[in-house]
């Protein structure tokens, strides 16, 4: 029983420092565990951190999996100078991803409030041409019904 402690402690010391590294907050790795198929809660991520719950199978794959490393890199409380600089470029790198996807995530938004504000320059087009051609047409009955006056006008003038 003491090695299977010693194991989780290191394994909640592990998601601890993995969790840390990225600058996630217990709530973003449940989130990210949830994502995955799991059904975790920030109290669950505590809980694990601090050994007090047992860990299934599947969720120590699954956070080997959110956290982009091998399930032996969860059993081992240390790790190589190469492991270490090889993961803190793969944190830049992701850094980069996230950045980038932000950016393109910010230029979608744009494009969809430019479409959004064209659609409704076209409505407003599309309205202001069914006013102007009611316009026209009433303009035209004005000027129908004028000429019309105007030849009875014409027309009893000659009679009188």
């Amino acid at each position: 029983m003491k090695d299977k402690q010693r194991t989780e402690e290191v394994v909640a010391g592990r998601v601890r420092q993995l969790r840390q590294e990225r600058d996630w907050s217990q709530e973003d790795l449940a989130r990210y565990m949830s994502r995955a198929g799991f059904s975790w809660r920030q109290t669950t991520v505590a809980k694990t951190e601090a050994a007090s719950r047992p860990l299934r199978v599947d969720e120590l794959s699954g956070l080997a999996d959110v956290f982009e490393v091998a399930v032996g890199q969860l059993l081992v409380s240390e790790v190589s100078d190469a492991e270490k600089a090889a993961r803190n470029e793969l944190l830049v790198i992701r850094t980069k991803y996230h950045q980038a996807v932000g950016a393109i995530q910010a230029a979608d938004a744009a494009v969809w409030k430019a479409k959004a504000e064209m659609e409704d320059a076209i409505r407003r087009r599309d309205e202001l041409e069914a006013q102007t051609k009611e316009a026209e047409l009433a303009l035209l009955r004005i000027r129908s019904e004028e000429h019309r006056a105007n030849q009875r006008a014409s027309e009893e003038r000659k009679r009188g």
